[in-house]
């Protein structure tokens, strides 16, 4: 079963309404103009890695929240438990698997 993880939009989307914050106040915040957040929830742009810290320390969440929808201990303990399948299905350890996520 395959599922689709929420965009960085739908993410930007739930959290900022989650804490009662207007796409104009956020963009005030970090210094853009309300058409540019509206932008970046419908995915029709993606802000620049400044804007996203400063997004993220406004929301108060992680980089991986905010782009997965994940939280960080929740991403930790998915990615410890896919190490060690992917360890034991080649016959090594989990400290010489790496994974890397592209998003």
């Amino acid at each position: 079963m395959s599922t689709t993880m929420p965009s960085l939009g739908t993410n930007l989307r739930r959290l900022r309404e989650a804490r009662g914050i207007s796409q104009r106040i956020l963009a005030q915040k970090i210094g853009v103009s309300m058409p540019t957040v509206s932008m970046w929830e419908s995915d029709q742009r993606r802000p620049v890695l400044k804007r996203l810290n400063q997004i993220c320390e406004i929301l108060g969440v992680s980089a991986g929240e905010l782009m997965t929808g994940a939280k960080s201990a929740e991403l930790a303990g998915l990615l410890a438990q896919s190490r060690e399948q992917i360890a034991r299905f080649l016959g090594t350890s989990p400290d010489k698997v790496r994974i890397m996520i592209e998003i």
